[in-house]
């Protein structure tokens, strides 16, 4: 089973950024602990509600609920260029209306 996990592929990128909810920082304190994140490049994880800094130069990768409070954050997470990229994970899936709101957001800043 370990080496099953040590066969699977790492993210691409070197260092990311992971952003989370509540709820889904439930989720992966389950499944993975700091060694397996580190393993995987997450080196900093944040709860999406808290202040964050930019760090212009690293991607992001978001795991939360789809809520309008989220989509909020996260556009203007956006607009403000805190991150070097966005990878959105949302669960459950984000219903088409919160999609829509998120890309208007997006544009508009």
């Amino acid at each position: 089973r370990e080496a099953a996990a040590e066969a699977r592929p790492a993210w691409t990128d070197p260092w990311k950024v992971l952003v989370y909810d509540a709820h889904c920082r439930d989720i992966i304190s389950t499944l993975l602990n700091v060694g397996e994140l580190r393993k995987r490049g997450v080196t900093l994880h944040l709860l999406i509600d808290a202040a964050r800094e930019a760090i212009p130069d690293v991607p992001a990768v978001y795991l939360v609920q789809p809520t309008e409070s989220n989509v909020r954050r996260i556009a203007e997470d956006c607009a403000a260029g805190l991150y070097d990229a966005f990878h959105l994970n949302f669960t459950p899936a984000i219903p088409r209306t919160l999609l829509e709101m998120l890309a208007v957001q997006t544009l508009e800043s």
